[in-house]
Order: structure tokens, then sequence, then C-alpha cells
């Protein structure tokens, strides 16, 4: 099975945050199945931490500021 991910960890991605239009790198990416359904999110740099990171999905994330700001 081939997994098809829009972005690649270190790709600097665009998404809104507390009503902020912000930036960082993706640090990571999850993937998980129950043979039914998938989940796929994104961990990005700096929202990491604690014991409950902040994780995104794809149609959280944007490659550039402009894609972002069209889309509201």
């Amino acid at each position: 099975m081939v997994i098809k991910i829009r972005y690649n960890i270190g790709d600097v991605v665009w998404f809104m945050k507390n009503n902020k239009v912000l930036s960082a790198p993706i640090g990571g990416v999850e993937y998980s199945t129950d043979g039914k359904y998938y989940s796929l999110s994104y961990q990005l740099k700096g929202y990491m931490e604690g014991l409950h990171p902040d994780r995104f999905q794809e149609c959280q994330l944007f490659q550039t500021k402009k894609e972002l700001i069209d889309s509201l």
C-alpha cells in the first residue's frame, strides 16, 4: 500500500491558531487505521510539546500565506 501525503517533514506550511495566521515546518506525520477508516495528521515544530501536542489535518494546512487567506 502506498500512502500519498501532501506535505513532507521539513516543509513549511501556513495555518490558523487562535485567530492568527502562522507558519511552521512539519515535524511529524501520523497515520492510523482500523482497517476501515484512516486518520492522517501532521505535527508542527514548535507545537509538538506537552501532553497533548497540536495535530493538524491536511485541510487546515496551506503551502502559502495567500492560499490560507484566500480560503477564509
